[in-house]
C-alpha cells in the first residue's frame, strides 16, 4: 500500500518536462547563493545553496497542485518564512532531538495501548523551538530598534535570514513558472537579477554569469522541445524522436556561440547617458546606500558603491568614504596596483599620491564643486589641456594603473594628469582647473601620463605671489559663517613669516601636532567642522587635517583646494609595483604657487611630509614632450593585446571542445546504430535542412532519388552552382544509392552488411556531408 502510494506520488510529481529541465533550473537558481558565497558577504553563506534547491523543488510541488497564482504565493510565503527562519535562523530544534522524539513517540503509542501513560511526545522539541524563536525575536527587535535609531549593530545571522528569504522567493518563482507555465525566461528573471546584484556591488564573480546563461539557454531549448512535442501529441501528429537530437544539438551550438561571444564582444556604454542617470538618481541612491549601511554596517565584504565620485553631491558632505564627521570606509582589500617608469624607492624613487577628484567649495560642513562644470571629450593620448605639455617645474611620470577595488567612475593619477591611453572625459571648473578625468567605460587597467611637481623648497620660496584672478576668486573664498577664532589662529601661526611657502609649511607643521585617530565623534550639525576640529576635538583623520589646512591657507591668502584619492601604498619588489589598499584612502590639501601650479602638502600626523626635489635643468622640464610619445614605454602594461590573446585562446579552446564533443557524439551514434543506420539518419537530417524531408510512404531508394532531384533544382536556381552540380550529379546519386541500398538490406533483409560494404557506406557518407553543407550554406545564391 505504501509502495503503491509512493509510486503514484512519483508519477504525479515527477517533472513531465524532463529531468534535464529540473536540473537546469536547480543549477541556475543555485548560482545566486554560490556567487554570494564566493564573494563572501558574510560567514555562513553556504547554507543558502540548500535554501535555493529546496525552494525550486517546492515551486515544482506547487506547480503540480491545482492552486491559483495568489494562493500558491501565499503558501510559498508561509512555508518560506518557516523554513528559512528555522534552517538559517537556527530556530528549528537539532535533528538529533527530533529523531529521539520520533522514536519516543513510537514507544509511547505502544505503551499507551498497554495502559501506561508517560509524558506527551515532542514537548522537548516544542520547548527548544519556543526558546530559539524567542531568542531570534529578541535579536530581530534589537536590530530593528538600532536601525530606527540611526544604525544597527552588524548581525550576520539576520543578514543570512533576509538573504535566504530573497533566494527562497527566487527559487519558488523559478520552479512554479518552469513547471506550471513553461516560461524559462520569466522563471529565471529574478534569479538573474539577484546574480547581477551580487556582481554589481562586489565588482567580481562575473564567471558565474556564464554558468547562469548556459543553464538559461539550455533550459529554453528543453522547454521549447517539450511544448512542441506536447502540441504535436495534442494534434495527433506523428513525429520522430530524432527531432530532439536536432533541437538539442542546435541549442547547444547556439548557446555555446553566445557564451563564447559574451566576453569577446566589446561593451557598449554611453558616458552621457550614465551622467544623466546619476544626475537624476544619485540622491535617492545615496539614501538607499545609507539605509543599507545602517542595517548591515560591517559585512565581511563591503559593497562597492556605483555612485560616480565627484558627480555632484551635497555641499554639506564629502564624497562617500571621505564623509566629514563619519568613519571612513577603510579596509584591507587592494584598491589599486601601480607601476611607474622611475626607480624603486630603495634607489631614489619618490612617493606619489594618486588623485581622483579635487574640491573647491567649502561650506563649513563639507566640500563640493558648485557652479557650472565643463565636460571635454578627448581621444586616447590627447592632453585635456595643451598648456600641460610645457609645464614649468614639473616632470613627466608614466603610470600603469590597475583598478582592483577602488570606487568611483574616475581615473586615478599622480600629480596633474595629462592624458590616459583610453578615451576619456575631462571635467573642469575653468580652463586649466581640473576636477577629475572620467573614462568612457570603467577600465580594468590603463596607462596615464602625469606632470608631477619637481621643484625644490628654494624654488617654491621664490614663487610669484601674483595669482590669476580666477584662482583668487575661487580658492581664497571662505563661508560667511567661518568662526573668527579660526582666522585668528591662522594669522597667529604665520605671524612674522612673509613667504607663502614658509607660511604653508608653518600651518602644516602646526596641524601635525594633532593626534591622528579614526575614533572621533561626529561634529554637531550647527558647528563648523574645521573650528570643531581645531578647538574641541584636537584629533581626527585625514579629512579633518586637510580641510583645516585648506581653510587656514585661504585665511592667510594662499589659494588652496582639497584633493581626494589614495596615498602611495607599499612597494612590492618581486612584482615591481606599488600595492595600494583601501586603508590608503586619503585626503590632502593642494596649494597654488605660480608658475608651478598646484603643490601637495601633508598635514596628517600619521604620514610623512612630501620631499621637495627639484630638477637640475628647468628648461628641459619646460620643453616636456607629447603624451602620446611616452605612452609606448608601458605598452606591455596596456591590457588589450593580452586581453585579445586571452579571448582568442578561450575562443579556440571552446571551438576545439565543441569539435571534440561533436566527434564523440558521432562516434557514439555510430556505435549505437551502426555505420549504415548512422549514414541514413544523416541523409534524413540533411534532407530536412535542405527542404526535402522524408515522407512516410517513401522507401529509402525513393528518398535518395528525391533528394538528388531536389539538390539539382537548388543548383538550377543558383546559377553559379549549375556547372558544379553537373560535375557532382553522377557521384551524388551514386553515393546516395550506396547508402540507401545498404540501409534497405540491413532493415528489410534483417542481416548485417559485410565489412566491405560498411567501408563503402562510410566513404560515401564522408563525400556527401561536404556537399550537403555546401548546398545548405549557399542554397539561396
Amino acid at each position: 500500500m505504501v509502495l503503491q502510494w509512493l509510486i503514484e506520488a512519483y508519477r504525479r510529481l515527477r517533472p513531465r518536462e524532463g529531468w534535464l529541465a529540473l536540473l537546469l533550473t536547480l543549477w541556475a537558481v543555485a548560482t545566486v547563493p554560490m556567487a554570494a558565497q564566493d564573494i563572501g558577504w558574510a560567514p555562513g553563506m553556504e547554507r543558502l545553496t540548500t535554501v535555493a534547491l529546496v525552494a525550486v523543488l517546492f515551486g515544482l510541488l506547487l506547480a503540480r497542485f491545482p492552486f491559483g497564482g495568489y494562493l500558491s504565493a501565499l503558501f510559498a510565503v508561509i512555508v518560506g518564512v518557516e523554513f528559512v527562519v528555522g534552517f538559517i535562523g537556527r530556530v528549528a530544534p537539532p535533528m538529533g532531538v527530533m529523531l529521539h522524539e520520533v522514536i519516543y513517540a513510537a514507544r509511547w503509542l505502544y505503551a499507551l495501548e498497554q495502559g501506561v501513560v508517560g509524558r506527551v511526545p515532542f514537548l522537548p522539541v516544542l520547548e527548544i523551538a519556543w526558546e530559539r524563536a524567542w531568542d531570534f525575536w529578541l535579536r530581530l527587535s534589537v536590530w530593528a530598534q538600532g536601525v530606527s535609531q540611526g544604525g544597527a549593530q552588524q548581525d550576520n545571522l539576520l543578514f543570512l535570514v533576509f538573504s535566504g528569504l530573497a533566494i527562497w522567493g527566487m527559487g519558488v518563482w523559478a520552479g512554479w513558472w518552469v513547471f506550471r507555465r513553461r516560461q524559462g525566461l520569466i522563471a529565471l528573471l529574478p534569479a538573474g537579477f539577484g546574480l547581477a546584484t551580487n556582481i554589481f556591488f562586489a565588482r567580481e564573480g562575473e564567471s558565474w554569469t556564464v554558468s547562469f546563461m548556459a543553464a538559461l539557454l539550455l533550459l529554453l531549448v528543453s522547454l521549447r522541445r517539450y511544448t512542441l512535442e506536447e502540441l504535436w501529441s495534442r494534434l495527433g501528429l506523428d513525429y520522430s524522436e530524432e527531432l530532439r537530437w536536432g533541437l538539442y544539438t542546435t541549442g547547444v551550438f547556439v548557446s555555446a556561440a553566445i557564451l563564447i561571444l559574451m566576453p569577446i564582444v566589446p561593451n557598449l556604454s554611453s558616458q552621457r547617458i550614465s551622467e544623466l542617470f546619476w544626475d537624476l538618481f544619485a540622491s535617492p541612491w545615496r539614501e538607499v546606500e545609507e539605509s543599507a549601511e545602517r542595517m548591515f554596517p560591517e559585512l565581511e565584504r563591503p559593497a562597492v558603491s556605483p555612485l560616480p565620485v565627484g558627480l555632484g553631491g551635497s555641499p554639506d558632505r564629502m564624497p562617500r568614504a571621505h564623509l566629514l564627521g563619519g568613519s571612513p570606509e577603510l579596509g584591507r582589500r587592494v584598491a589599486l596596483r601601480v607601476r611607474l617608469n622611475q626607480p624603486p624607492p630603495q634607489y631614489g624613487g619618490q612617493k606619489y599620491y594618486y588623485r581622483a577628484v579635487t574640491y573647491a567649495d567649502y561650506s563649513g560642513h563639507g566640500w563640493s564643486n558648485e557652479g557650472d562644470v565643463e565636460k571635454i571629450s578627448m581621444p586616447p593620448g590627447e592632453p585635456w589641456d595643451a598648456s600641460l605639455e610645457s609645464s614649468i617645474g614639473r616632470k613627466r611620470l608614466l603610470q600603469g594603473i590597475e583598478i582592483v577595488e577602488a570606487p568611483g567612475f574616475v581615473l586615478y593619477a599622480a600629480g596633474e594628469p595629462v592624458a590616459p591611453d583610453i578615451p576619456y572625459l575631462a571635467r573642469v571648473r575653468a580652463p586649466g582647473d581640473l576636477i577629475s578625468l572620467i573614462p568612457e567605460k570603467r577600465p580594468r587597467r590603463y596607462s596615464i601620463v602625469s606632470a608631477v611637481p619637481a621643484v625644490s623648497e628654494d624654488q617654491l620660496r621664490e614663487a610669484d605671489r601674483t595669482y590669476p584672478e580666477a584662482i583668487r576668486a575661487r580658492y581664497l573664498s571662505l563661508p560667511d559663517g567661518i568662526p573668527q577664532r579660526v582666522l585668528d589662529l591662522a594669522a597667529e601661526i604665520v605671524a612674522g613669516i612673509e613667504n607663502p611657502y614658509d607660511q604653508a609649511v608653518a600651518i602644516e607643521s602646526f596641524l601635525r601636532q594633532y593626534e591622528y585617530t579614526l575614533d572621533v565623534d561626529p561634529p554637531p550639525p550647527d558647528r563648523d567642522v574645521v573650528d570643531y576640529f581645531l578647538f574641541d576635538l584636537k584629533k581626527g583623520y585625514c579629512d579633518y587635517y586637510a580641510s583645516a589646512m585648506v581653510v587656514m591657507a585661504r585665511a592667510v591668502g594662499i589659494p588652496a583646494r582639497l584633493a581626494v584619492g589614495y596615498a602611495s601604498g607599499g612597494y612590492d619588489e618581486h612584482m615591481d609595483e606599488y600595492t595600494i589598499t583601501e586603508a590608503e584612502a586619503h585626503s590632502w590639501p593642494e596649494l597654488y604657487f605660480p608658475p608651478y601650479g598646484w603643490i601637495p602638502f601633508e598635514p596628517t600626523a600619521s604620514r610623512s611630509p612630501f620631499e621637495r626635489i627639484g630638477l637640475p635643468d628647468l628648461p628641459e622640464v619646460r620643453s616636456g614632450g607629447a603624451a602620446e610619445q611616452e605612452l609606448p614605454e608601458l605598452s606591455w602594461w596596456n591590457p588589450w593585446p593580452r586581453r585579445w590573446g586571452l579571448y582568442l585562446a578561450v575562443f579556440g579552446g571552446a571551438l576545439a571542445a565543441l569539435a571534440l564533443g561533436y566527434l564523440a557524439w558521432r562516434r557514439y551514434q555510430e556505435m549505437r546504430l551502426g555505420p549504415v543506420a548512422t549514414a541514413y539518419a544523416g541523409l534524413l537530417w540533411w534532407g530536412r535542412r535542405l527542404g526535402e524531408p522524408h515522407r512516410p510512404a517513401e522507401t529509402p531508394h525513393e528518398h535518395a532519388y528525391g533528394l538528388a532531384r531536389h539538390m539539382k533544382g537548388l543548383a538550377e536556381r543558383a546559377r553559379r552552382w549549375r556547372a558544379r552540380w553537373h560535375r557532382w550529379e553522377g557521384a551524388v546519386l551514386s553515393d546516395l544509392l550506396v547508402i540507401a541500398d545498404a540501409y534497405a538490406e540491413e532493415i528489410y533483409a534483417r542481416r548485417s552488411v559485410p565489412d566491405a560494404r560498411r567501408r563503402q557506406v562510410r566513404a560515401s557518407w564522408r563525400r556527401l556531408r561536404g556537399k550537403f553543407l555546401a548546398f545548405w550554406l549557399f542554397r539561396r545564391w
